[in-house]
């Protein structure tokens, strides 16, 4: 593991560290040719202490990672499903935190050596009391910094909170369907508008200021941004009365599949083809949405079969029913049932009707009925029919046959008649 700190996260950085230290150390060495002997001992000894600082914190960091990784792998903890699930992911987070602290007092205590600490931090300080003037609006550098960094890192911190009680905790709570999403949702968004709440104090924005941003923000929504503003409500609305969850099967318009995402503004449903398509989340509210999955995953499976007319029809019913007996899929209650449906053109029609509790499957669990009917019905030896019609001809005498003829030659087949010295056929009228 040490190995990998050293040559995956630390090894750009320590090249070029080591090239920066070269580089000091030669302008030390110059320095001290040219009689500058201050200037090449602070560099010197900056440059050491950097470098020796440097050196520990990366062995710090190993050991912290090290430590990390054996806790991560305790019985204990790794009974918990976030760990069980998670656990590179935590340590990558973990490192990554340890890095970015590390490497920030390694450049303040690199900067004290150095001497310009000082000079840093008034700089920074200058280009932080920068301001902004538009019209009323007045702002410094620093006020915007502030805000961002105290927002984001409530948006952070939501999310971290939101994923430990996702994963973590509500994972080993039993609580019912939809809840623990609504709970953590909220958390969340609580965090962010409180984040919000500190990033504007953070800031040191006057509250009339605030007031004013506000109320401009209410005229934009009242123009222009009333459909954003329904998808957010239907969005809460959607999280607190859970008409339809994570992992429902529904249909909305032409859209049917399984729901994988519900947003703020939009959910995203998956078809049953693999596309995701997003659906705003009024629309989940004001359309009509079927929700195949939302009390439970049953499902009821109705096979239509058709056999040929002079087959027993009780004989058939009893095919049907064994056809689904002793399936483990198939639920008893209710109870599957075989009717008699109707008399049809080519066939006599019946219908088998069962349950089941495994909704994901049940296209493949019909198949596999039919292909048992179909093999009960063949070995009984009962035909399945295929849609057919019969033409019946009947013969006619000749003179109808005769008159036909005329009617469909036309007027000038009498006078031809006539001119060929045959008499005129009783279908010409004369």
């Amino acid at each position: 593991m040490g190995r990998f700190v050293r040559r995956g996260a630390w090894g750009p950085a320590t090249r070029g560290a080591a090239v920066a230290a070269a580089g000091l150390l030669a302008v030390s060495v110059a320095s001290n040719v040219v009689g500058n002997v201050t200037l090449a001992q602070r560099l010197t000894r900056a440059t050491l202490a950097s470098a020796i600082l440097g050196a520990v914190l990366l062995g710090v960091q190993v050991v912290l990672e090290g430590a990390i990784a054996a806790l991560l792998h305790l019985p204990a903890l790794q009974r918990r499903p976030l760990v069980a699930r998670h656990r590179a992911l935590l340590q990558q987070r973990i490192a990554a935190v340890m890095r970015i602290a590390i490497v920030a007092f390694w450049a303040w205590r690199t900067a004290v050596e150095f001497g310009i600490a000082g000079g840093a931090a008034a700089a920074a300080k200058a280009v932080l009391e920068l301001r902004l003037h538009v019209g009323g609006l007045d702002v410094s550098l620093g006020n915007v910094v502030a805000f961002a960094v105290t927002l984001a890192f409530a948006v952070a911190l939501s999310r971290a909170v939101r994923f430990v009680l996702d994963e973590g905790v509500f994972t080993e709570i039993e609580l019912p369907r939809g809840v623990p999403a609504a709970i953590s949702a909220t958390v969340q968004y609580v965090l962010v508008l409180l984040g919000f709440s500190w990033a504007v104090l953070a800031s040191g924005m006057e509250m009339s200021r605030f007031s004013f941003i506000v109320g401009a923000l209410g005229v934009g929504i009242g123009f222009g941004l009333q459909n954003v503003v329904n998808n957010l409500v239907s969005g809460l609305i959607l999280l607190y009365e859970r008409p339809v969850q994570v992992r429902d099967i529904i249909e909305v318009g032409t859209v049917s599949g399984e729901v994988t995402r519900i947003g703020v503004r939009s959910s995203t449903v998956r078809t049953f083809a693999g596309a995701e398509v997003i659906v705003p989340n009024a629309t989940l509210i004001s359309a009509e949405v079927t929700n195949w999955t939302l009390s439970d995953r049953r499902r009821r499976i109705e096979l239509a079969v058709g056999v040929a007319y002079g087959t027993a029809p009780q004989q058939v019913i009893d095919l049907l029913l064994a056809a689904v007996r002793g399936r483990a899929e198939v639920l008893d209650e209710p109870a599957p049932v075989a009717l008699f449906l109707r008399f049809g053109e080519s066939s006599i029609d019946f219908a088998l009707r069962f349950w089941t509790a495994d909704f994901d499957r049940w296209q493949v669990l019909a198949s596999d009925v039919l292909i048992e009917v179909h093999a009960s019905l063949g070995r009984a030896g009962i035909e399945i029919p295929f849609p057919q019609r019969d033409l019946h001809v009947r013969s006619l005498d000749a003179a109808a046959a005769e008159a036909l003829a005329a009617a469909a030659s036309g007027p000038g087949d009498g006078s031809a008649r006539e001119r060929a010295g045959q008499p005129p056929s009783p279908a010409s009228g004369r």
